[in-house]
């Protein structure tokens, strides 16, 4: 396969090779899933355009689009994500879901915004993302814009970057205090396998009361999906009882639209849906009684 390779040292550069590739470029990040693609002839690039020249597109640190919160450039490694001591506290969930990311010589490879531009429905760090109510940043040729993560997905595989614009980063806003949350990986392996689905699950409390609860499910719809019905169901209620976790539970199943494939039937997914909900919410529980946040 031939392909013109171009390292740009400016998001600006690298936004005007897109423009004048007319949609036949492709990025590269980590190149964990668009090498694999084009050794087996399902990406075919004309260009190819190596971001990992541009400052800034790395790292963790304050964010300048939520006062007290982070930011975390496209490239950051995943290993990098799993390992940051910035992310504790409300932000342990993401760091969590990237430890289960394939394996730790993949991990050391990719990055956050890769994961997330691959646009897989079961990517794993995209439902804590969605649970810490990520902004990603997005430059395009009309300047940088803003979009909460739970409207950049439009599709398996499509997100609304399409073929003219680059993932800056995400900003995630600052966590409550008392914040606890955690990711269930289901699938038929410990490691190096997608899930068949996934549930990530926070709760923020605060006098008694849960004050913010995020819910957000993975590989059982056409795009990550927040389950807004059972939030709703648990904010403002005096604590996660087993009644109010049931019944989140529940909504949360009734809203998985999962399929058949090669990793689980879709009865058997929807059903988990449940059940992983119930043991998400249920392991949050104890952390805030125990007050391990």
């Amino acid at each position: 396969m031939k392909f013109n390779l171009s390292s740009p040292t400016a998001v600006d550069e690298a936004l005007h090779l897109l423009h004048k590739s007319s949609g036949s470029a492709r990025l590269l990040a980590g190149g964990t899933d668009v090498m694999v693609g084009m050794r087996v002839g399902k990406i075919k690039p004309d260009f190819l355009i190596n971001l990992n020249k541009i400052p800034d597109l790395a790292g963790i640190h304050p964010s300048s689009h939520f006062k007290g919160g982070l930011f975390i450039g496209a490239l950051t490694k995943i290993s990098d994500v799993e390992h940051s001591p910035e992310l504790c506290g409300g932000y342990r969930i993401l760091a969590q879901a990237a430890g289960t990311l394939a394996s730790v010589q993949i991990r050391n490879l990719a990055t956050l915004g890769g994961n997330i531009c691959n646009a897989a429905p079961s990517a794993d760090t995209a439902t804590s993302l969605l649970v810490l109510d990520a902004v990603a940043e997005i430059a395009g040729q009309e300047g940088f814009s803003f979009v909460p993560l739970q409207d950049f997905f439009t599709g398996p595989g499509t997100t609304v970057l399409g073929s003219d614009k680059i993932l800056i980063g995400f900003h995630l806003p600052p966590q409550p205090e008392k914040t606890a949350g955690t990711y269930i990986k289901h699938g038929a392996r410990k490691a190096m396998d997608c899930c068949t689905l996934g549930v990530a699950a926070q709760i923020s409390m605060a006098d008694g009361r849960i004050t913010k609860a995020r819910i957000a499910i993975g590989a059982v719809a056409p795009t990550p999906l927040r389950v807004h019905e059972a939030e709703a169901v648990l904010e403002g209620k005096n604590g996660l009882t087993d009644i109010l976790i049931n019944k989140a539970a529940q909504i949360a199943e009734e809203a998985a639209r999962p399929i058949d494939d090669v990793r689980g039937q879709a009865w058997y997914r929807k059903q988990m849906v449940g059940v992983d909900t119930q043991r998400a919410l249920s392991m949050i529980a104890g952390m805030l009684e125990g007050e391990q946040v």
